[in-house]
């Protein structure tokens, strides 16, 4: 490296001036537009005719899968292939910065979107919350629009996957993708090697296709053609032996000897090839270059792709674009791509680390210089990521702090959890930095608590709250405020959540902050209130939270909102229907799941809906619907990774199960919660999965275990001294033991006590119940335990569900059934019925399968004479679904001459094209015409061929009339059924057949068809001649010959009818001038029989 570039940069660092910069990042995740786009072809391309033919003929699988190492030419192959297909085509080329599934997410869909326009716009309000959403759920989300907003066939070409292929969110988001990749869209895919592609599943469904290094390696023939196009060179036998065996097929390495004049005697060898390649760099390229064109590759080769303004700004020359354009025309590994903005450029990604090795042993300040200029760069650009990635480079670590602490709100809320955690990373050990990045310290406790990670979040919280406050940063202070509250409130200390929510809201109050903190604040305070029992105060609380919510809404939609506001109405959903208010809770449950719906693929919203009404389900007696509800929200808990959600379904299937007494279950339900709750058992969901498991142990007759996991409830899940939730579960183990007395003294034996349990709820039904059987059992006390059973039965009245009783009474039939007969009660004689037919066991919740049918009729109606048209079900299909007249010509070919093979097919329609690509046009074309046809399974393959489906009833006017032309041949012509035959054709005959398709099958068809009806006119027109009706006869006669107007028989006949009706003189201008039309047209003359005739008419 020249001495002379160091010397060349200033020492200083400048930087923009802080009025590029704006302290508030907007959209950090900004797409590389120029990157999903189709790169501009490459003049003189050597067109590999046998690996672009192994694409076309593998186009219809899932997945075509180019695998091999660098400089195979896996990108120049598939730049050819996207320009040679007929169909659609998305291009994305992944760089190393795309990490984040939310990243790659949305370069692709911006990719499908540059052919599709508006296809990213069902996206575009989940860009800041992406990465809160599972790998596999955002595939599903994506392969559904891709079924809705695709109306082409499709590539979609992903190409340098290996540099995101061992990142477990995408390979995730790929294996899903793929497993249920609709029919309309395929994949190709480049890399470098085979990770994060689900190769052997496919290969056992022959949905892959594979074209690997061995495959892409050059043939002679093929150096040979690009020794004479690219380098116009020939070479003799002996050295394309050589350079091919010293190359051995490496693209790469075959381009590079061919430039050189004697390539033969230059061998590069395969093993250390990097070193080679870097050596020939060094001695071919940049000796032949200046100083300033060396420093313009060096400074541009540290970001992935630049512009020509990039370049000027970066090296602070205005004639940047002059250097960019030389070294382009020098070929050096130099890719162009259009973009609005100017075209971006990128190297070779061997040339790329080539020059990143040389930039390396430069001077650390020339580095450093660079490497600021870059991060200025992509700051004044919204590009956070990458200006941070340059500033931490520039060893400008206040620079990188200031910028990570304007980001990590963003980080946080769009789920870039890695990101979180690489940066603080950087922060831990380092005290100066704690007061440089404390939205940092509290983003990341945020993180951590939805992690239900609490150990270290109240020191991140501790170290933030110090340096708010001495900047006065009362925002964020009310934001940590009610973080710390939030906290407190999962690990169960309700009272300082209560005070944490009544300080925040005081702050925003005083300091007015943003009202967004105000009311996150009011729904703390509101549901820690509920969980200490103060109903009604939380009730208000959150009703004025939710109120509040709906007008931020309203004024401001977006996700933020509508997601507050879904948390809230659970809130108030989940206090109602525990504290006998149906009705409200039923109006927040609905109101909450129409919200979660305008945003399906936030999955934690989804799992608390689902989980809701599968509740609602649960408790009103519709346990089928109950479990799937459980199960759906199940799978949307576990997606999402919010683990508190997930402990809460499945403590709802353990309740479930254990309700049906289907106590393995119930308890393999309830473990699953354990353990997933871990090292760190706090808050009321431990609480409810002990209670669970204790009550299982209780009718597994395990009384011991039983009492011990109450206690355990108690202690882990802090419920309040003689809590109520522990007295009916004691009372409930003490009966099954035997232990009437022991159960009453659980209860309190004076019923007054109970009666200050407000509101009443499931668990107050329960203990009346629970001690109406007691008092039975202890004292025979019929009065007192008719008193009891009267409550338990008005509670579940006010709440208006009485299912849950259900497990009890059927646990209880004979005390039951004793108080039935002395207790007038319609609801309890309904429980009692319901108890006994009520199905336990995995029965009651196994969805009935259905029966094995047919798929349903499907009437087709198809008319080929005349104005071609398909009606499906009486509803015509409009020619706009067809999308190309191939399509719509394939389809009538095979309505035409079903079955029908492909190879058939393939000579019919692209006689001239090579197998490979027949193969792609027949793919693509079979799905346009089978997606005009909508999702009605109309087109069928059946041992090799292709047919309509047996399910379709077929009305095909052609059919109809060549069996109509059959019937007529068993009857004589002059017969009244030939005639009437004869009629029917003609009125089926409305125009030529397939008259606006101009292909050779349609075409001899069509004068088949035509040719056929015309002999049945005639014949018809003669018959009413010789019948004595020359009216009749002249009129058809003329209607053959507009259809035929050289056919001397038809002439005859139109004379004879002439004749016979007296007009004589008529019939000899009629001859004469069809006789000049001859003469004209065809230099021919009538038939004998005509000219005989014609002179008859002389005489």
């Amino acid at each position: 490296m020249p001495a002379a570039l160091d010397g060349r940069v200033r020492r200083e660092l400048l930087l923009p001036s802080v009025g590029l910069f704006r302290t508030y990042i907007c959209n950090p995740m900004t797409v590389a537009l120029s990157r999903t786009r189709m790169p501009k072809p490459r003049p003189k391309v050597l067109r590999r005719v046998r690996l672009l033919e192994s694409l076309h003929e593998n186009v219809h699988r899932r997945l075509t899968f180019v695998c091999a190492p660098a400089g195979y030419g896996k990108t120049t192959l598939l730049r050819s292939f996207a320009g040679d297909v007929e169909m659609k085509v998305c291009w994305y080329q992944i760089a190393p910065g795309d990490l984040q599934l939310a990243i790659f997410f949305e370069h692709i869909v911006r990719a499908i979107n540059h052919t599709y326009p508006g296809f990213s716009e069902r996206f575009s309000p989940l860009w800041t919350s992406l990465a809160n959403v599972a790998p596999s759920a955002l595939a599903t989300a994506f392969n559904n629009e891709v079924v809705q907003s695709i109306t082409d066939y499709t590539l979609l070409i992903l190409d340098d996957y290996h540099l995101v292929s061992q990142t477990p969110g995408i390979v995730q988001f790929i294996e899903t993708l793929i497993g249920s990749l609709p029919d309309q869209l395929r994949l190709v895919v480049s890399s470098r090697n085979v990770y994060g592609i689900p190769t052997a599943h496919l290969y056992v469904r022959q949905e892959i296709a594979v074209i690997a290094a061995e495959d892409l390696k050059f043939r002679l023939q093929e150096v040979q053609d690009l020794a004479r196009m690219s380098y116009h060179r020939g070479l003799s036998a002996q050295e394309l032996e050589i350079i091919t065996r010293n190359t051995e097929g490496w693209a790469l390495a075959t381009a590079l000897a061919l430039q050189e004049e004697h390539a033969a005697e230059r061998p590069i060898r395969q093993l250390g090839v990097q070193s080679q390649l870097f050596d020939y760099f060094r001695e071919e390229l940049l000796q032949s270059l200046e100083e300033e064109d060396i420093r313009f590759l060096l400074a541009t080769s540290l970001v992935d792709e630049f512009t020509l303004e990039q370049a000027v700004y970066l090296l602070e020359r205005p004639d940047a674009g002059d250097t960019l354009r030389e070294l382009a025309e020098r070929n050096l590994f130099i890719s162009q791509r259009e973009q609005s903005g100017g075209d971006a450029y990128s190297y070779h990604h061997l040339f790329r680390e080539f020059l990143g090795s040389q930039f390396a042993q430069l001077s650390s300040e020339t580095q450093a210089y660079f490497h600021g200029r870059a991060a200025a760069w992509y700051e004044g650009r919204n590009e956070p990521v990458l200006a941070i990635q340059h500033w931490f480079a520039a060893e400008s670590d206040d620079q990188a702090a200031r910028l990570i602490n304007q980001t990590a709100r963003w980080a946080y809320t769009s789920g870039a959890q890695a990101l979180l955690e690489e940066w603080y990373g950087r922060v831990q050990g380092r005290p100066e930095w704690v007061s440089l990045v404390p939205e940092l310290l509290l983003n990341r406790a945020k993180s951590l608590i939805n992690k239900g990670q609490y150990g270290d979040v109240s020191l991140l919280l501790d170290a933030a709250e110090q340096s708010f406050r001495n900047s006065s940063d009362y925002e964020n202070l009310a934001n940590l405020l009610v973080t710390r509250g939030m906290l407190h409130r999962f690990k169960g200390e309700y009272p300082a959540a209560i005070e944490l929510a009544i300080q925040a809201k005081s702050l925003a109050a005083k300091e007015q902050v943003d009202s967004y903190y105000s009311l996150q604040a009011e729904r703390l305070e509101g549901i820690a209130n509920a969980y200490v029992g103060h109903i009604q105060p939380a009730l208000e609380l959150l009703n004025h939270a939710a109120a509040g919510l709906r007008t931020r809404l309203a004024s401001e939609p977006n996700d933020r909102w509508v997601h507050e506001l879904v948390a809230t109405l659970t809130d108030i959903g989940f206090i109602c229907i525990t504290n006998g208010r149906m009705l409200e809770a039923e109006n927040a449950y609905l109101e909450a799941l129409g919200l979660s719906q305008q945003v399906p693929t936030n999955l934690g919203d989804r799992a608390i809906c689902g989980n809701n009404a599968a509740y609602l389900f649960h408790v009103t007696g519709k346990i089928s619907e109950a479990w799937v509800g459980y199960e759906e929200a199940l799978e949307a808990a576990r997606e999402s990774g919010w683990r508190a959600f997930t402990v809460d379904i499945l403590n709802g299937q353990g309740d479930l199960l254990r309700d049906l007494r289907a106590l393995d279950l119930a308890a393999e339900k309830y473990e699953d919660a354990l353990e997933l709750v871990g090292e760190d058992p706090t808050g009321i969901a431990i609480a409810e999965t002990h209670l669970g498991l204790a009550d299982v142990e209780r009718l597994q007759g395990n009384f011991s275990r039983a009492q011990w996991r109450v206690r355990e409830a108690a202690r882990l899940g802090k419920l309040p001294p003689g809590s109520l939730e522990a007295r009916v579960l004691d009372a409930a183990i003490y009966l099954s033991m035997g232990q009437a007395g022991l159960a009453l003294e659980s209860l309190q034996l004076e019923q007054d006590a109970l009666s200050t349990v407000l509101p009443p709820g499931q668990r107050l039904a329960i203990a009346y119940c629970l001690l109406a059987i007691a008092h039975l059992r202890d004292s025979q006390a019929r009065a007192v335990a008719e008193d009891c059973l009267r409550k338990a039965l008005e509670v579940t009245a006010r709440l208006g569900y009485d299912s849950f009783l259900l497990p009890l009474i059927a646990d209880y039939p004979d005390e039951m059934k004793g108080l039935q007969d002395s207790l007038t009660s319609p609801q309890l004689d309904s429980l009692l019925a319901r108890s006994k037919s009520q199905p336990r066991g995995l029965a009651a919740i196994r969805q009935p399968v259905p029966e094995s049918s047919e798929p349903p009729q499907i009437r087709l109606e198809v008319t080929a004479l005349g104005r071609a048209g398909v009606r499906i079900n009486g509803e015509r299909l409009a020619d706009a679904r067809w999308q190309s007249t191939g399509a719509r010509n394939l389809f009538f070919y095979l309505v035409e001459r079903q079955p029908v093979r492909k190879d058939h097919l393939a000579l019919a329609f692209w006689p001239d094209f090579s197998p490979g690509k027949v193969n792609s046009n027949f793919h693509a074309t079979l799905w346009r015409a089978r997606n005009a046809l909508g999702d009605l399974p109309i087109i069928h393959f059946d041992d090799q061929t292709y047919r309509l489906h047996p399910a379709v009833q077929l009305h095909y006017d052609v059919k109809e009339l060549e069996d109509t032309l059959h019937q007529q041949t068993q009857f004589p012509p002059d017969s009244d059924r030939w005639q009437e035959l004869a009629y029917l054709a003609l009125e089926l005959y409305q125009g030529d057949f397939l008259s606006e398709v101009d292909m050779d099958w349609a075409r001899e068809r069509a004068n088949e068809l035509r040719r056929k009806v015309l002999d049945v006119l005639a014949q018809l027109a003669e018959s009413h001649r010789l019948a004595g009706r020359p009216s009749r006869a002249l009129e058809l006669y003329l209607r053959a010959i507009e259809n035929d107007p050289y056919e001397d028989l038809w002439r005859l006949g139109v004379l004879r009818c002439y004749e016979a009706l007296g007009r004589r003189q008529t019939a000899r201008k009629y001859y004469q001038t069809y006789v000049r039309l001859l003469a004209d047209e065809l230099e021919s003359q009538p038939t004998q029989e005509l000219e005989e005739y014609g002179r008859t008419l002389d005489s």
